[in-house]
């Protein structure tokens, strides 16, 4: 392949290191990446032939002779399927109008003589969410907690939602403004010690390591809880995780998991239960199909993790990477029989979801209670990890053969590999980018604010063919112009604020396109400074979020 074919496929053949100097990518490199952007590997159904952006209520020309040459006629659909009126009329140059549309998502069909071609048109505000306050120009102030650290007489062993909430009453009548946390993303239960949020089984459902089972209501009213929950021994054990000085990840899931499986018993079974049960039910109709996956996909992890415990943790084998094969597929035979079989456990992981929506829900009503109107401040993983439930769910959609990192520079020498497969940009785009809007929509649901970790991912992210050092590795690009108006819309949806971390190697066109979408940018205190002064307030950028610290870094 010469320099233009990698460029067709996304792949950099040359980038500016962080130093400035110029760096050519090796050809060998190069062509492997080539090798695994063109592979066949699993089935895949494109949704869509094309893409669109334009701007809503006005008129827009757009070129489809790209698409279909002489297109005969066209129709325009809008999410849930329903025709609008529409006056196809094809232009000079193999455009064609539309009208004036609000904001959202829309189908294009183009009919030809014996064919049809499928674009979306993506109907999006030109700049992200920003609430009354920052438009006006106010400073606003904000903590950033790390939730397991939290210590109360409530909790038990880490840090949860009830403390969070009560965190809530305390510093809004200081007046802060939000409160930051780390990620809640949904880890491996089955190995509650692999607890990075950064390395999550799904970036879309959540962690209920976190859930405050003591402050659930069906906890206090379900008899087989209440009753293990007396015995001596279930109170020596809660004391002993209180006390200790670190967080017993292991022995605190244990506890929760004991005391969530006793009332889930009694959920599923009581009378006095009948109200929340019918609120489950709604919650299970609109979590559909990926909410079943997920759940069965933890129940096939527990139930093989059962049979494997005793072998050494990898990362190569965790998850469904150390499953049979034959489970390694959610629509195979055994998948399946095995859903048939262990319908009360699904049942359970999800009706841990719904607790966790609740508590969440809670959370925000205690929020704007408080007059904390930008609530959380959330965090977005860059990716997942490889044998977690979002690559078994959406396997066509991730490039398993790659990890992404970040090629060398003056924090990280040797460069840095992150275990975490990317997705494949054609088919995240020929799919409607439909994996990548629905995590966007599960996390803004629960945040007033968003921070997206390694925001460079919407423009770019640097591929290590898996086995490779990171410094042996290349820049792939993804559609920018896309993946930011689908993060505007979805903001608005949602009156979420976006804050993008854009520490390292940013490309111009990255900041340009968070400047003119008004994404805050993230801006530490320890790399701001004149003539060996730190910054005083006054002196960061409006467009931005001044932090003292990261995750990254050293506490101050």
């Amino acid at each position: 392949m010469n320099s233009e074919q990698f460029r067709l496929l996304g792949i950099e053949s040359d980038y500016f290191a962080a130093d400035g100097s110029f760096v050519r990518v090796p050809e060998e490199v190069l062509a492997s990446l080539a090798a695994i952007l063109t592979a066949p590997g699993q089935p895949f159904f494109a949704d869509f032939d094309e893409v669109f952006t334009i701007a809503p209520e006005m008129v827009s020309l757009i070129s489809v002779g790209g698409v279909l040459s002489r297109c005969a006629a066209a129709y325009l659909l809008d999410e849930k399927g329903n025709s609008l009126p529409y006056s196809f009329v094809m232009m000079e140059g193999e455009r064609i109008e539309l009208p004036p549309l609000p904001a959202g998502y829309y189908t294009l069909e183009l009919h030809g003589a014996h064919q049809m071609r499928r674009c979306l048109v993506i109907v999006a505000p030109q700049r992200v969410y920003q609430p009354e306050a920052l438009r006006r120009g106010e400073r606003l102030s904000g903590i950033n907690v790390q939730l397991y650290s939290l210590r109360s007489a409530h909790n038990w062993g880490i840090g949860d939602l009830g403390d969070l909430r009560r965190l809530v009453a305390d510093f809004a009548a200081d007046g802060i403004d939000f409160l930051g946390i780390n990620p809640l993303h949904a880890l491996f239960t089955t190995r509650p010690n692999w607890a990075s949020p950064y390395s999550p089984s799904s970036r879309r459902w959540l962690n209920p390591i976190y859930l405050d089972v003591g402050g659930m209501p069906l906890f206090q009213t379900s008899p087989s809880a209440q009753a293990w929950f007396s015995d001596a021994e279930t109170q020596a054990i809660l004391q002993r995780l209180r006390e200790a000085d670190w967080v017993d990840y292991a022995q605190v899931m244990a506890l929760k998991m004991r005391a969530l499986r006793l009332i889930f018993h009694d959920f599923d079974a009581q009378e006095m239960f009948a109200d929340s049960r019918e609120a489950f039910a709604e919650f299970l109709q609109r979590g559909g199909r990926d909410l079943r996956l997920f759940a069965t996909f933890e129940a096939l992890d527990h139930y093989f993790y059962a049979q494997t415990a005793s072998i050494p943790f990898s990362e190569d084998s965790v998850g469904w990477l150390g499953w049979p094969e034959a489970y390694r597929y959610p629509g195979s035979a055994a998948v399946q029989a095995f859903a048939v079989s262990h319908e009360a456990d699904i049942r359970f992981y999800m009706w841990l979801q719904w607790l966790m929506a609740e508590q969440l829900d809670i959370l925000r009503l205690a929020c704007h209670e408080a007059g904390m109107n930008l609530r959380l401040y959330g965090d977005l993983a860059v990716g997942v990890s490889r044998g977690g439930a979002d690559t078994w769910m959406h396997r066509e959609m991730y490039c398993l053969q790659v990890s992404v990192g970040a090629p060398p520079d003056e924090l990280g020498p040797a460069g840095q590999n992150w275990n975490l497969p990317p997705l494949h940009p054609q088919r995240l785009k020929r799919s409607g980018y439909r994996v990548f809007i629905e995590m966007l929509r599960a996390n803004m649901r629960v945040y007033g604010i968003l921070r997206i970790d390694h925001v460079m991912a919407l423009c770019r992210l640097w591929w290590i063919a898996y086995g490779n050092n990171a410094n042996f590795g290349a820049y792939v690009r993804y559609p920018l112009a896309d993946l930011m108006a689908i993060l505007s819309l979805e903001s608005h949806r949602e009156r979420c604020v976006v804050v993008g971390e854009d520490l390292g190697i940013v490309p111009e066109e990255m900041r340009k396109a968070l400047r003119d979408y008004g994404v805050y940018s993230y801006s530490v205190m320890y790399f701001n400074q004149n003539d060996g002064y730190y910054w005083m307030p006054e002196d960061y950028h409006d467009q931005s979020l001044a932090v003292l610290s990261t995750h990254d870094l050293p506490p101050l």
